[in-house]
């Protein structure tokens, strides 16, 4: 799947940015899916050529190195169930540091085996059966939820791990409650073990 960038033109026309030719991304160093960038007629060692100017349509750039560099970025880009419009970005501006900027949701971009678990990462993970199936959608310590007694007696069908690491709790709050609800809308029910243990999401 290509790894490419592409910028509305009504993003452009509205910030005077149709005629920028390079567009240089970075990370942010605190929160890692939030994701900045600029553009410039500046060529620097790290921009990238914008392509496109002859279009309507708006701008393109190829991105793979940047998308590589980023585990996150690449577990959306190989992710073959998410649509396009999944794949969209709202964009912000960062009036501080003078930069345009994108988050992305997490997306279960870490695997782990059962025996492999991080000691003490929190975040939103998901419990993947030998059939593939995802069997329970949760948050908290990823190792510590794992291992707790309530799970004793269905813990051992878990196959592999899938999570992110969030350390607000709200924030982990937030995306338990979205994939909870994407998933029923998917499926037309909660994942196997959320019914089971009452676990809901808020409408």
């Amino acid at each position: 799947m290509p790894s490419n960038f592409g910028f509305s033109s009504k993003f452009l026309d509205n910030h005077n940015l149709k005629q920028k030719k390079y567009v240089e991304f970075a990370f942010d160093t605190i929160d890692i899916y939030k994701f900045y960038f600029t553009l410039s007629n500046n060529k620097t060692k790290n921009s990238l050529f914008l392509v496109g100017h002859n279009k309507r349509a708006g701008l393109t750039v190829k991105g793979g190195e940047f998308v590589n560099s980023s585990q996150i970025l690449m577990s959306i880009r190989d992710d073959k169930s998410l649509t396009p419009q999944q794949r969209r970005f709202q964009i912000f501006k960062d009036l501080v540091e003078d930069m345009f900027y994108f988050k992305v949701i997490p997306n279960f971009e870490r695997k782990s085996k059962p025996n492999q678990l991080p000691e003490t990462d929190k975040g939103i993970y998901r419990y993947i059966n030998l059939n593939n199936e995802i069997i329970y959608i949760g948050i908290g310590g990823i190792k510590s939820r794992f291992e707790s007694d309530e799970r004793k007696t269905w813990i051992n069908e878990v196959k592999e791990i899938e999570y992110s690491v969030i350390d607000d709790k709200e924030e982990r709050e937030k995306y338990e409650n979205i994939y909870l609800k994407l998933f029923k809308n998917e499926h037309g029910t909660l994942p196997k073990y959320n019914k089971n243990l009452g676990k809901n999401y808020s409408e």
